[in-house]
């Protein structure tokens, strides 16, 4: 039973560790721009012009 609890945790922690890369990946390849646009979505979609 405790070869079994210690396979499961060995297969979580491999698990964690697969989608702790693929975040890093992610950010790596993401702009400044992209993250901060995907942070605040609602900045920079208009322009108020006077005249």
């Amino acid at each position: 039973m405790k070869q079994v609890s210690l396979s499961m945790m060995n297969q979580a922690m491999d698990q964690a560790q697969v989608q702790a890369d693929f975040i890093n990946e992610m950010l790596g390849q993401a702009s400044v721009k992209q993250i901060q646009h995907a942070a605040q979505p609602h900045l920079g979609g208009n322009i108020d012009i006077n005249v």
